[in-house]
């Protein structure tokens, strides 16, 4: 538990996406289903205000990722349709998905028609954030964006929020560089470790010679990082935002 603690304190995005995720959890309820699943990360933030949580994911990159042999998928589905029937949820989760599909639209409309009446969908997506999950990674929205979006859906918006400022995408970005480019831990590596998702494998191997410069600066950079977005906080750059919409009746 300390070293993911540490580890959470160190990824800025995914110790901020989770602290996002659990401050509006709650607005959750009845029959869920995770849009984009992966192994169902939230499963257990969301279980105390759902009566079901399912999962599903796009078959064509989930059959090579490491998660497909955790069997905690429900559903898989391609082309642009979910194979669910309308008004079939309660509630909606997408988290860190939308970029990836190649017509967003399409999919943000086929979330909107299987929520049922007072039904809500909760989103989040990157903004300011490195290429990912290549060559699938089509797509980055401002919060202007996202509004379009829930509107032309019919959908109110009932939260929608940036994750960190500018301090805290320069201190993702450093520490990002560092790992990645410097210490080559990246690829098949991060992904087990619960970072990107259906990363590439990289052929290079880890520079394991450079840790002992690469973990002190991630710690340096991070720390100051996080007392500058906290101090001299500006929303005008971010890491991403945070939706929640309501199906009106």
């Amino acid at each position: 538990m300390i070293v993911d603690a540490i580890r959470n304190w160190l990824d800025l995005e995914k110790d901020l996406l989770e602290k996002g995720l659990r401050s509006i959890a709650s607005l959750a309820h009845g029959r869920l289903i995770d849009v984009g699943c992966g192994d169902k990360p939230y499963r257990k933030m969301f279980a105390p205000y759902v009566s079901e949580h399912l999962g599903i994911d796009y078959e064509e990159t989930y059959k090579d990722s490491v998660w497909s042999s955790k069997e905690k998928l429900d559903f898989v589905f391609s082309g642009d349709r979910l194979p669910f029937d309308d008004a079939s949820f309660d509630t909606v989760l997408c988290t860190q998905v939308l970029e990836h599909a190649a017509k967003p639209w399409l999919l943000f409309a086929e979330m909107t028609r299987i929520l049922r009446a007072d039904g809500v969908l909760i989103l989040t997506i990157p903004f300011s954030y490195r290429l990912h999950s290549e060559p699938y990674d089509y797509y980055r929205y401002t919060h202007h964006g996202l509004r379009a979006l829930a509107e032309q859906n019919g959908l109110e918006v009932v939260k929608l929020f940036p994750r960190g400022g500018f301090w805290a995408v320069i201190g993702q970005k450093l520490a990002s560089y560092l790992v990645l480019s410097v210490g080559r831990m990246g690829g098949e590596i991060q992904e087990r470790m619960g970072g990107f998702g259906y990363e590439k494998k990289i052929a290079a191997k880890p520079r394991y010679l450079a840790l002992p410069f690469v973990i002190p600066a991630v710690f340096l950079v991070v720390a100051i990082c996080r007392s500058l977005d906290r101090i001299a906080y500006d929303p005008i750059d971010a890491l991403g935002f945070f939706l929640v919409a309501r199906k009106s009746r």
